[in-house]
């Protein structure tokens, strides 16, 4: 007895995208090269469909068992040339050893989804913005390459924002905040972010959704994350430097003085003065 016993199976695992878009060029990637379990000599591969869930299984099947095209070392499947009437594929690996032991059967659901845009959102991954600012996001999007200089779609926009998070000094992410910020006109591509929207010491992430007019599952999405920084206390002494008589009295104002991250917030006062000296004292 090899194993001594009842001989180990080994695992399979299958990586790969949930969709893909109808161009005729496109190629789905199936990697199933982490299973492991084999011992000293390689995994054998068996890919095929599931014929009760994916369209056009019989011919996918047909294709996935010609062991020349495929033969069973392949752990990474290139497969061209999809039916173009199909929508849902269902695609199932299980591995063999050396020992003559196989794997669980795993499955990998794919879903055709039209032809997607491209889309952007310009600027850096993760942007500054300031509270008393106002925040312009600029989208971008274009269709894909394979469609045809005649067609007539249009793209739809929606933005969301759909995360925030407190932030430490160095921007990076700590805890999960409540702070969301409400959306105005939020489906056309370039967004508008009104000052005082944010909450300074936060970092807010915002998604850009596009989509064909012509299928609303043929999307693509785009995320920013703004990084919302704390602005200093504005002091503002009405009337500034002057002169006035030793004998009159002096009315300093420094009322107009605000927090530009919170114009609604209350401010304290500290005052001081300095004589021609430089000698430092209080005034109350």
């Amino acid at each position: 007895d090899p194993c001594e016993g009842t001989c180990p199976e080994p695992v399979a695992t299958v990586s790969g995208p949930s969709t893909v878009s109808d161009c005729a060029d496109t190629v789905i990637t199936l990697d199933g090269s982490a299973s492991f379990g084999g011992g000293i000599q390689r995994l054998s591969f068996t890919w095929r469909v599931d014929p009760s869930r994916s369209d056009f299984a019989e011919d996918l099947n047909a294709r996935l068992s010609n062991e020349t095209v495929y033969p069973g070392e392949t752990s990474v499947l290139d497969l061209g040339d999809l039916p173009s009437a199909g929508r849902q594929f269902v695609f199932l690996v299980r591995v063999r050893s050396f020992l003559g032991t196989f794997s669980e059967l795993v499955e990998l659901v794919v879903t055709k989804v039209g032809v997607p845009p491209t889309v952007s959102i310009e600027g850096a991954g993760t942007q500054l913005a300031r509270p008393g600012s106002p925040l312009l996001l600029q989208g971008r999007a274009g269709f894909a390459p394979c469609l045809p200089s005649s067609f007539a779609g249009a793209i739809n926009f929606q933005w969301f924002q759909n995360r925030t998070w407190t932030s430490d000094a160095a921007g990076n992410m700590v805890a999960d905040a409540p702070e969301r910020v409400t959306l105005a006109d939020a489906n056309k591509a370039l967004l508008f972010i009104d000052q005082f929207s944010f909450v300074p010491d936060r970092i807010y992430e915002f998604e850009l959704i596009a989509a064909m007019s012509t299928d609303a599952d043929a999307r693509a999405v785009a995320v920013v994350n703004i990084r919302v920084v704390r602005d200093d206390l504005i002091v503002s002494v009405r009337g500034g430097d002057r002169v006035v008589s030793s004998a009159a009295n002096l009315t300093i104002d420094g009322s107009a003085s605000f927090d530009p991250n919170n114009p609604a917030a209350n401010i304290s006062y500290a005052w001081s003065a300095v004589d021609v000296t430089n000698t430092s004292f209080s005034v109350p």
